[in-house]
């Protein structure tokens, strides 16, 4: 029995040191219209808690903040899934409102989340809300500020997104009065410059920032890309981002020729799914793969707790359908 007692308690210090990753992910859109197929993906895949953006936050030039882009869903979520409602700041803005209006805008973000939270995705009780928001040195106090207020007049757990160059240089960026963080190990390199190879994931850039890095003081979850793009250039300058040219459709495109593994030059003047090409334009197509993101996870591992969110689920995100990325990407360590 002495055996079997103590055999029981080594068992449960074991488990307790390598908890299962908690399974999140984002939702970054505008309209949300998902439908019984999309529930059931997540929920096959244990997808428990969902981060759903519900609104940017705007200033005009004279101060006046106002929420823009709200969310429209046709989906009761928070029928199957826990919801945290996540407010996108430009920071921009912060910098155009004074110190008296933060209060004010403080109200309007609580107010227009509880409205949306009931009526769009039918959640009339909450306990979170992210604030997303890539401050700066200069834009720091209004923010963090403004997370104050939120907390105050929501009375509800305040998170915050948290990025490479803010989780390296606390001291100059200062660290948020928020309840706990996301770690944003994404769009880490120079999406404009066309050299970049991957401006998405690039774990060499990624390590630059982790290395000699102390751990940061707030508790941190983390978050993966499972997104692709193309970044289309003219005449050596950025020209846009397109979501309509991936790896399943490029190859049989005849306006295109393949230069290296993920970039392209446009052969002719060609009009394509509302975008027009000119002759000479060049592709960069940019992904993820699992292995690079097994290995993202390893290098966040000292600053991060066991929550992994993915960003972001969308039913054409073809990524997320590899028979191994879920179980890869959550493995307990």
């Amino acid at each position: 029995m002495k055996f079997c007692s103590s055999l029981v308690a080594v068992l449960l210090i074991l488990s307790s040191c390598n908890p299962d990753t908690e399974r999140s992910m984002y939702v970054w859109k505008t309209t949300i219209n998902f439908n019984e197929t999309d529930i059931n993906f997540l929920k096959t895949n244990k997808i428990t808690k969902l981060y759903i953006r519900f609104f940017d936050i705007s200033v005009s030039e004279n101060g006046t903040s106002f929420p823009k882009a709200p969310l429209k869903s046709n989906t009761k979520l928070g029928a199957d899934f826990e919801l945290v409602p996540v407010i996108f700041i430009e920071n921009g803005s912060l910098a155009k409102i004074s110190e008296d209006s933060v209060e004010n805008l403080a109200k309007k973000i609580v107010s227009k989340t509880k409205f949306l939270a009931e009526n769009e995705v039918g959640l009339p009780q909450f306990t979170e809300i992210q604030l997303d928001c890539d401050w700066s040195k200069k834009t720091k106090q209004p923010f963090f500020k403004l997370i104050d207020s939120v907390k105050k007049i929501s009375k509800k757990k305040v998170s915050v997104t948290v990025r490479l160059h803010q989780l390296k240089y606390p001291e100059q960026t200062g660290v948020p009065p928020a309840d706990c963080g996301v770690l944003m190990y994404y769009n880490m390199g120079q999406l404009k410059k066309t050299d970049e190879k991957n401006s998405i994931l690039n774990n060499k850039t990624g390590q630059l920032y982790l290395k000699n890095t102390e751990k940061y003081p707030l508790e941190l979850s983390l978050a993966l890309p499972v997104y692709s793009w193309t970044v289309h250039f003219r005449a050596g300058k950025f020209l846009s981002i397109l979501s309509n040219l991936h790896e399943k459709n490029v190859d049989s495109l005849k306006f295109l020729q393949k230069q290296s593994d993920n970039s392209y030059l446009v052969r002719s003047d060609t009009l394509f799914a509302n975008t027009y090409f000119r002759y000479g334009d060049r592709l960069r197509l940019e992904n993820v793969s699992i292995s690079e993101l097994e290995r993202s996870k390893e290098l966040c591992r000292k600053f991060t707790n066991h929550e992994i969110i993915l960003f972001s689920y969308s039913p054409e995100t073809n990524f997320l359908h590899h028979e191994n990325v879920f179980n890869r990407i959550y493995k307990p360590d």
